[in-house]
């Protein structure tokens, strides 16, 4: 599965998303810039969608339930 946030959400949790930025793991960048952030997702969903994988598109709130 393919986690992809849509502008909207970044927009819309921009500190929260910062603020949790190394939780999974850690992150080499120390700042982020929300339009880069923006362009990143975009291709991202882009190559998920090119290659066939399942996406999940995070836009009004990040709460994801996967069966496994």
């Amino acid at each position: 599965y393919c986690l992809v946030m849509t502008e909207n959400y970044i927009r819309n949790n921009f500190d929260d998303i910062i603020n949790h930025a190394d939780t999974i793991e850690k992150r080499l960048e120390a700042s982020v810039d929300v339009e880069e952030l923006i362009a990143e997702n975009r291709r991202n969903l882009s190559l998920c969608e090119e290659n066939g994988e399942n996406v999940i598109l995070i836009d009004n709130e990040y709460k994801i339930d996967i069966n496994l």
